[in-house]
């Protein structure tokens, strides 16, 4: 038979029962599948009983999930019976005589849903109407493919916003990566420094400072007194090496320190008052990229020693007031031609500061 048929012989109208079909409540008999996919059914005498359990059923408020497990036999109707009747009573599904009904069915302990069906049928419930959704379900299709279309729309979304942001982000990973790099890594505060004329090994600063190792260092002082609250700044990374020693000395200590600066016995140190904030007594300037001043204020009585090795304008990271004027140009011109001036390799012929820096 067909669905018109079946519909006239169960009183239940096509939709309803196509939602059961879709739903997977109601599995008739005998169907087939064209080669578009579509499906077709011949309707048996056993899908008419069918529909009307499941209508019968829903009636009485039963789940399309419960009514599932009750046919394919995987239900205790006994017990889903009883849990369906305290449900009903919370909530006030159902009227009075419909739980009265299903708790005298309950004391008789249908084994199947055959058995429950028979015990449960009444006229008056039967003549009542199916729940709304049932009625209804000419809307579930089209619910289903709002979800569907509002999934898509979702899929559609966040792939624009991959496409858009991603990119965004990678550039703000690359740029904290470049600021670990820069702020944490370069910054970097250690007590190592290279030998500025020979880079033969690895001093430490007291040694650099407190040593008499005369081949390095004629700059720093050898010795710094604690009450001179000595200020130290060390940058270092790789050969990268950055340091800033700040000393205020008492007036007669200033005036010692200078004229060891000026007077230096075996080496001449450069004088220069032109290309620093402060005048400078210069040791190495632009030999092997290195930098080794000190800069005098005799306002304050403060001596800020310097010293600087391949580090280009963009990593310096002590204050310009301590770096010569046109750093850039300095050390990217003039490092490495022969304007270079190192005392530590036994230049001691006349400097000219103003030739040096043009």
């Amino acid at each position: 038979m067909k669905m018109k048929e079946l519909s006239a012989l169960t009183g239940i109208n096509d939709r309803t029962i196509r939602y059961y079909i879709d739903d997977g409540v109601f599995v008739p008999e005998k169907q087939s599948e064209n080669y578009a996919g579509r499906k077709s059914y011949d309707y048996t005498e056993n899908d008419v009983k069918l529909i009307k359990q499941i209508a019968l059923l829903r009636k009485y408020n039963f789940s399309i999930k419960d009514i599932k497990s009750f046919f394919k036999g995987e239900a205790d109707i006994v017990s889903a019976l009883k849990n369906h009747i305290e449900e009903s009573k919370e909530s006030a599904l159902l009227q009075n005589e419909n739980i009265a009904v299903m708790e005298k069915v309950l004391n008789n302990s249908p084994k199947d849903v055959d058995t429950l069906c028979e015990m449960l049928s009444n006229p008056t419930v039967e003549q009542a109407p199916l729940p709304v959704i049932d009625e209804q379900s000419a809307y579930k299709p089209m619910y289903k493919k709002t979800k569907s279309t509002i999934k898509s729309y979702k899929i559609a979304i966040t792939v624009s916003l991959c496409i858009i942001f991603i990119p965004q982000l990678i550039l703000l990973i690359l740029l904290g990566c470049d600021y670990f790099y820069n702020t944490l890594v370069r910054s970097k505060k250690t007590v190592l420094i290279y030998d500025a004329a020979y880079y033969e090994k690895i001093w430490t600063l007291p040694e650099l400072l407190f040593s008499d190792n005369e081949q390095f260092s004629l700059i720093f002082p050898k010795s710094i007194d604690s009450k001179n609250s000595p200020d130290l700044f060390c940058n270092y990374f790789g050969k990268e090496i950055q340091v800033l020693l700040n000393v205020k000395y008492s007036a007669d200590d200033y005036e010692r320190e200078v004229e060891r600066l000026s007077k230096t016995e075996k080496y001449y140190v450069c004088y220069d008052e032109t290309h620093f904030s402060l005048p400078a007594y210069i040791s190495v300037y632009g030999a092997s990229e290195c930098f080794e001043y000190a800069l005098v204020d005799d306002e304050k009585l403060t001596v800020h020693y310097v010293y600087l090795q391949n580090v280009s304008e963009e990593y310096l990271a002590i204050d310009n007031r301590f770096v010569i004027s046109d750093y850039d140009y300095v050390y990217s011109e003039l490092c490495a031609n022969k304007e270079a001036f190192n005392v530590y390799e036994g230049k001691t012929e006349f400097y000219d500061g103003e030739e040096a820096y043009e």
